[in-house]
């Protein structure tokens, strides 16, 4: 719990810095963030297009180191919310719709 608590205050801070992308190239780790949020959209049964179209759009040059990473934070993101719990759905139904906004394709 304390690791998710993490993730989601460097995913928080991450978009408050006023982080605006669609043709703007991220760094490598909001690029993470945007892989774990289209995992969690997957994961929890939503639409998760607009999370998957941004998350390609930005894989464009990635090193490889950085890619697998990403698609392990994207499968263990998906992993998780398919098996949460009623409290654990509520927190990431909250991660979607505040912190992982920003990494929605516009």
């Amino acid at each position: 719990m304390r690791a998710l608590s993490i993730a989601l205050a460097t995913v928080a801070t991450l978009v408050s810095a006023g982080v605006a992308f669609a043709d703007t190239r991220i760094s490598d780790s909001q690029y993470l963030a945007a892989a774990r949020c289209t995992g969690l959209a997957q994961g929890a049964g939503e639409s998760a297009e607009a999370f998957e179209s941004f998350y390609k759009a930005q894989s464009k040059r990635r090193p490889t180191f950085i890619s697998e990473q990403a698609e392990k934070a994207r499968d263990k993101a998906r992993h998780s919310a398919k098996i949460a719990n009623d409290t654990q759905r509520g927190v990431y139904a909250q991660e979607l719709a505040g912190a992982c906004a920003a990494y929605r394709a516009s």
